[in-house]
C-alpha cells in the first residue's frame, strides 16, 4: 500500500490541537494503519518461518515500503491528529530504521545491492531488533489518543529455518 495524500500540511512544529475527536482519530488509525500493519507483520513472520528465501525477500520489501508510508502518514494532521513532537520524531526514526533493515534483507535474499544471501541470518536478527523498536514506537504514538496497539514481537531472536542460504 502506498498512500498519496494531497496537500503539504504536517504536524511538524504544530501545537497538538486537533480538528476532530479522539474517536475519529482512533478509528482512522485502526482502519488505516494498525490493522493493515498487523496483517503485514504476520505475513512477514510467516515468510520467515517458511524459510523460503524469495518469500522472505518479497515480504521484507513490501513491509519496508509500507513502514515508510506509515511513518509519513502519522505526520498528516487530518488522518490521526497532532500530538507530542518528540514521540512523532521517535516514531519516524524507528520506522525509517526498520524499513532500512528490511531493504537490506530484501536485497540480500536476491544477492543484490552489494548484499549476499549468506548475510540473511544476521540481517533477520538485525531487523528483529528494529521491528520491536518500531512497533513500540507506533504503540507509544497511538497511546496518545487511545489508538489500537500492535502486538510487540517477542524478544527472542528469530531463527532462520533453511539451509539454503
Amino acid at each position: 500500500m502506498v498512500t498519496t495524500l494531497p496537500g503539504t500540511e504536517t504536524c511538524s512544529g504544530r501545537a497538538p490541537q486537533n480538528a476532530a475527536s479522539r474517536d475519529v482519530y482512533r478509528q482512522h488509525y485502526a482502519d488505516g494503519l494498525a490493522t493493515p500493519l498487523k496483517e503485514r507483520l504476520k505475513t512477514y513472520d510467516s515468510a520467515l518461518e517458511s524459510g523460503d528465501v524469495h518469500g522472505v525477500g518479497q515480504a521484507a520489501g513490501t513491509l519496508g515500503t509500507e513502514i515508510r508510508a506509515y511513518g509519513r502518514m502519522v505526520d498528516i494532521p487530518r488522518l490521526y491528529g497532532c500530538y507530542d513532537q518528540q514521540v512523532l520524531a521517535h516514531l519516524q526514526n524507528a520506522a525509517k530504521e526498520f524499513a532500512n533493515a528490511l531493504d537490506s534483507l530484501s536485497c540480500a535474499t536476491a544477492n543484490m545491492c552489494n548484499r549476499k544471501q549468506s548475510e540473511v541470518p544476521s540481517l533477520i536478527a538485525q531487523a528483529a531488533q528494529q521491528e520491536r523498536a518500531a512497533v513500540e514506537a507506533f504503540n507509544t504514538y497511538a497511546a496518545q489518543f487511545g489508538g489500537m496497539e500492535i502486538p510487540v514481537p517477542t524478544t527472542g531472536a528469530r531463527a532462520w529455518r533453511t539451509s539454503a542460504v
